[in-house]
């Protein structure tokens, strides 16, 4: 699995995808964020943050992706 980044249907939160430095490849942390923007300003706020096993994380990704997130192409 590879770093990455899924937005929700609704557009106010994001999970972000990556390898966890301590774990080397068996570990991902995941990131939920909440997008604020103010004026011409996006903000990140981290709401939550796990730390999940490869197979998990790909678990979590496929099954998000099958419920409407969208992948983004680029990292914010």
């Amino acid at each position: 699995m590879k770093d990455g980044w899924l937005q929700n249907p609704s557009n106010k939160n994001i999970l972000r995808f990556y390898k966890s430095q301590t774990s080397s490849n068996k570990m991902f942390i995941v990131c939920i964020d909440e997008i604020v923007k103010e004026e011409q300003e996006i903000d990140f706020i981290i709401k939550e943050k796990e730390t999940l096993k490869v197979n998990e994380a790909v678990d979590l990704w496929r099954n998000l992706k099958l419920k409407g997130w969208k992948e983004m192409k680029t990292k914010i």
